[in-house]
């Protein structure tokens, strides 16, 4: 019913890693070091709305994630466990999932959470309005059968609908607050049922959180279920890389997410402060624009793949910060082909000498003390555009030397976001460095190569019926075992095709100061759930 966005907002899902889920833990006695206090985290990235069906950017999801709650969430094994809902239950005929919500909870202004409400704000407003509303088209209606009880009626077998419901995007408001409120929300409110409430926001400077005393329906794996142990939680904006690490060492700021690969060596060296390392979720890739005819001839493609050695990326822009990519999707991602890195040994590989046997092949070859290739008089000059942040610009700067050691000149043009999506938008470039970053794989394969995701996120113009068709299948595909297969049949794909270009997993990492307690918690789960931070931490 809720059809896909024609174009999808590219810089919503540059995800820096660290989404979802929790730690399997005992309920403890609260001591009196873990009662009250403030929390001080530093965003990089001045924020445009906390409004999700708005907002061009990832890091308002870091405060979402503390005032806002999905219906179900996932453990730190990737398997559906309850939040909002109790429990759910699936018709023989596939068609009727059911689901008996948690009883006694209210959204921050009011408003009860039960099957009413729940309703109106995914059908007025939540599949009509945000990004992640064309997950849910093969949804056909929502009925209400009781004061706690909500059926999702389908058009047809849909077993994505739990995937999708744990999707940290996909969290649940207030309906009555985006109603009474309008355009405004998400400045002046953000309303949802999560353990920190939202207080204020000055704009360019602070957001500031408010605990949630009523707040007792934590997941089961975690060691506090609520309410929260600090009082506040502030969130200051500094874009500067260095001044975030300063203001963590020095100054107020007690957390910061992702520190800067450059920085995080003499971070280690503080004892004062302790920071935690993990895969992320996102790969950085080049893509290749189907529209140029140059990158229609696969030999010039797999003479770019070859010419990359991507540990020296890797050791060059992220300081060995990572791991060297073999699929579109990171091995912590649902999705993930676990044959990838078999697969993609003997064709993602540095190959200089191939990449220039592959280059003659193809009619380019190399006059005699020339450094540029030549093809009928035409120079092989290609056209690479990146976004002017170092985790994309510096590999792209890294990609361009290499190539101009097997003859291909590159004409690097780095801008900031909006010029960057433009630029691609119009299909004005030959290629372009850039990443990803979800934790549910599936939704990466459909907006990175999906055709109905064309032009955006889908810059590569990436337009295959067969991989279209695997799409389909990992959607809606009545088993797991059918999703499962199709997953990886796409992900085989985009390394043979080699328009999307995998190169690198970088690494995230959380730096904190050593009076923040409960980071023993926090490193129990490989992913740092937001609602792992938001219940776990204290102020000692």
């Amino acid at each position: 019913m809720f059809k896909r966005r024609e174009k999808l907002n590219f810089k919503k899902f540059l995800i820096t890693g660290a989404l979802i889920l929790a730690v399997f833990g005992f309920t403890v006695s609260v001591s009196a070091q873990q009662q009250g206090g403030t929390l001080t985290m530093a965003l990089k990235e001045k924020l445009d709305t906390l409004d999700v069906f708005t907002s061009a950017l990832y890091e308002p999801l870091y405060v979402l994630g503390l005032v806002c709650e999905t219906l179900v969430i996932y453990d730190e094994n990737m398997e559906i466990q309850p939040l909002l809902a109790k429990s759910w239950s699936v018709s023989v005929d596939q068609l009727t999932w059911t689901f008996k919500l948690k009883e006694g909870i209210n959204f921050h202004d009011g408003t009860p959470f039960n099957a009413e409400t729940l309703k109106d704000y995914l059908w007025n407003w939540f599949f009509p309005k945000s990004f992640g509303g064309w997950e849910f088209e093969p949804v056909k209606e929502l009925v209400v059968v009781g004061e706690y009880t909500l059926n999702f009626v389908l058009e047809q077998p849909y077993s994505m609908l739990l995937t999708y419901l744990g999707d940290p995007w996909n969290i649940i408001q207030s309906p009555a607050a985006y109603e009474k409120h309008g355009e405004r929300y998400g400045f002046d409110a953000l309303v949802g049922t999560g353990p920190f409430m939202f207080d204020s926001w000055v704009r360019g400077d602070r957001i500031i959180l408010k605990k949630n005393p009523d707040y007792t329906h934590g997941p089961a794996f975690l060691s506090n279920q609520g309410p929260a142990y600090l009082d506040e939680i502030v969130f200051r904006i500094v874009p500067e890389a260095i001044t975030r690490v300063s203001e963590l060492r020095y100054g107020d700021v007690d957390l910061i997410r992702t520190v800067p690969e450059n920085m995080l060596a003499n971070l280690q060296e503080d004892t004062n402060i302790e920071t935690l390392l993990k895969p992320s979720f996102r790969v950085v890739f080049i893509s290749c624009n189907m529209d140029r005819s140059i990158m229609q001839d696969k030999r010039v493609r797999e003479a770019i793949n070859h010419a990359v050695d991507r540990q020296a990326v890797l050791n060059a822009t992220f300081s060995g910060y990572g791991t060297v990519a073999s699929s579109l999707l990171p091995p912590s991602a649902t999705g993930y082909w676990s044959g990838s890195e078999e697969f993609a040994k003997s064709i993602l590989t540095y190959d200089p000498d191939k990449a220039r046997t592959l280059l003659d092949e193809a009619g380019w070859g190399l006059p005699p003390g020339e450094t540029v290739r030549e093809k009928n008089g035409q120079k092989l000059n290609l056209n690479l555009v990146a976004m002017n942040v170092p985790r994309y610009s510096l590999p792209a700067e890294i990609v361009t030397a290499m190539l101009a050691d097997i003859g291909i000149a590159v004409n690097l043009e780095i801008f900031d976001a909006a010029a960057v999506n433009a630029r691609l938008e119009a299909s004005e470039f030959d290629f372009t460095v850039t990443g990803w970053s979800y934790n549910i794989g599936e939704v990466t394969l459909d907006m990175i190569v999906g055709s109905p995701s064309i032009p955006n996120p889908n810059y590569a113009r990436y337009d295959s019926p067969a991989i279209d068709r695997a799409l389909e299948t990992v959607r809606l595909g009545a088993t797991a075992e059918e999703r499962v297969t199709a997953s990886a049949a796409v992900q085989r794909m985009v390394v043979e095709d080699q328009i999307v270009i995998p190169l690198v997993v970088r690494s995230d990492s959380i730096a904190v100061k050593g009076h923040v307690g409960g980071i023993d918690e926090v490193k129990k789960h490989p992913w740092w759930l937001d609602l792992v931070l938001a219940l776990e931490l204290y102020v000692k």
